[in-house]
C-alpha cells in the first residue's frame, strides 16, 4: 500500500484513474478521517493558545477565523 501511494505522488503525469486510486486509498485507510480529527485538535489548541497572548482583537479575530476556515474548507 505504502509502495503504491509512494509511486503515485512521483508520478509527474497522473491520471484520472491514478487520482481516483490514491483518493480511494485515502478514504479506505482512513486516513482523511484521521487527519480532520488532528488537524481539529490542533487548531482548537491554537485558538486557546491564542487567549493568552497579547495582541488587538481584530489580530486575534483573524487568527481565529482562518482557524476555523482550516477545520471547515473542504477537500
Amino acid at each position: 500500500l505504502a509502495e503504491i501511494v509512494w509511486s503515485i505522488t512521483l508520478e509527474k503525469n497522473l491520471t484520472k484513474k491514478d487520482l481516483e486510486n490514491f483518493r480511494d486509498i485515502i478514504r479506505d485507510t482512513d486516513s482523511l478521517d484521521y487527519a480532520k480529527k488532528l488537524s481539529l485538535e490542533l487548531v482548537l489548541r491554537a485558538k486557546k493558545e491564542l487567549t493568552g497572548i497579547k495582541m488587538s482583537k481584530e489580530s486575534k479575530f483573524f487568527l481565529n477565523d482562518i482557524a476555523d476556515y482550516m477545520i471547515q474548507r473542504e477537500i
